[in-house]
């Protein structure tokens, strides 16, 4: 990781904010190993002076229920909560409150108020861990209401909102490595139902995957890269430009 963000920097310049979207170390790690590991990668963002924003994923050590005295590490994990505020931007996580791959009505509920409450001058990114897409074989409970909830903020709000994720890192998930925007056009398929799509309208991807390079085989085969996002103001008209780079830090965008 080390590598990828010097390779960023040297092409994109500052890094303003490093979001993980859950599953940050071996998930039957003990408490004590998995905190070390995610110290780890805490400690990497942390020489580089750049903000981290973490949420939980479903493999992290006794996911949404992490103890304020299990390790520092643990007050940069966030559930809920808005985690970092920049100039042109916002970062919502929406972590896993559990093991199981599903979104409660409490966390919509949830993420509804603080889009109701933020405005829209700055685009809002949802980092998290579920996609609400159905792939792989498996789909997150309640996709739909959460789609529900985004595109009323779009509507009612006026709001860019970017909904990052992370669980299906496989090549075996055609939504991986691609990006999908509003605008009447992209639709998600968000459970094994062909016929049941949603017209969506925010911006849809894989925040990547962060690994030295990619292992596994089938649907565990993992693609190793992350993904930049650049905004660039224009007389109140911001555009972003989103790019994947792989684990060397080379362009890997299709």
């Amino acid at each position: 990781m080390d590598t990828w963000i010097n390779k960023i920097e040297s092409i994109h310049g500052a890094i303003d904010a490093f979001a993980f979207g859950g599953d940050m170390a071996n998930a039957s790690a003990s408490a004590s190993d998995f905190w070390t590991l995610t110290q780890a990668d805490m400690t990497v963002i942390n020489n580089h002076s750049i903000s981290g924003v973490y949420t939980t994923g479903n493999h992290e050590y006794n996911p949404g229920k992490i103890g304020s005295n299990s390790n520092d590490t643990t007050s940069k994990y966030l559930i809920n909560d808005e985690g970092e505020e920049g100039s042109d931007y916002r970062i919502y996580c929406l972590g896993s409150e559990s093991s199981s791959q599903s979104y409660s009505s409490s966390q919509i509920s949830e993420l509804t108020s603080y889009l109701n409450r933020v405005g829209n001058e700055k685009v809002i990114f949802i980092i998290t861990h579920f996609p609400l897409h159905y792939g792989g074989g498996r789909s997150t409970s309640n996709a739909s209401s959460v789609i529900d909830a985004l595109n009323t903020a779009v509507d009612n709000n006026g709001q860019t909102i970017v909904f990052l994720w992370g669980h299906n890192h496989t090549m075996s998930d055609s939504y991986y490595d691609q990006i999908y925007g509003p605008g009447g056009v992209d639709t998600i398929q968000y459970d094994s139902s062909s016929s049941n799509t949603k017209t969506i309208k925010f911006y849809y991807g894989a925040a990547g995957c962060m690994s030295d390079n990619e292992y596994g085989s089938g649907s565990a085969s993992v693609k190793g890269k992350g993904l930049v996002v650049t905004i660039t103001p224009n007389r109140g008209n911001a555009t972003m430009a989103f790019k994947y780079y792989d684990a060397s830090g080379n362009d890997v965008t299709e």
